[in-house]
């Protein structure tokens, strides 16, 4: 839906491959995002909206934390990485969880490019009802 939308609006889009994200191509540039929140540019030259895709779903026994994290985070870790950093952090903290997920992509992100360049890597752990420390992931 978000690859017709782009292409009604005129955006061609670049396939995505082993080493890239699909990407809107404009002015000689792709970008590998559609949406962000208040990004103007991006916006007038990309059709990027800020309008959230949103998905439902309901915390079943097993779920005992939620980890929100930006396009750096997913780029360098799989959801496999991510759940191995929850299950790492002893006391479940959720700070602790946050700053060690953060740390394992930024990393990655220097091993990858090397030199000192990382996309964003914002990341928001919230823990559910059914948290306890006996948790085991």
């Amino acid at each position: 839906a978000e690859k017709a939308r782009l292409v009604a609006m005129g955006f061609q889009i670049h396939a995505a491959d082993k080493t890239t994200a699909a990407r809107v191509l404009f002015d000689g540039y792709g970008l590998a995002m559609t949406r962000s929140l208040g990004d103007h540019i991006g916006a007038a030259k990309a059709g990027v909206i800020p309008d959230p895709e949103v998905t439902e779903y309901d915390i079943e026994d097993e779920d005992y934390c939620l980890v929100i994290a930006s396009d750096g985070v997913w780029e360098m870790c799989t959801g496999q990485d991510v759940a191995d950093v929850v299950a790492s952090v002893p006391d479940g903290d959720a700070q602790a969880i946050a700053d060690a997920i953060e740390k394992r992509s930024s990393e990655r992100w220097f091993m990858e490019e090397k030199g000192d360049y990382r996309d964003d890597t914002t990341v928001i752990v919230i823990r559910t009802p059914n948290w306890n420390d006996s948790a085991s992931v």
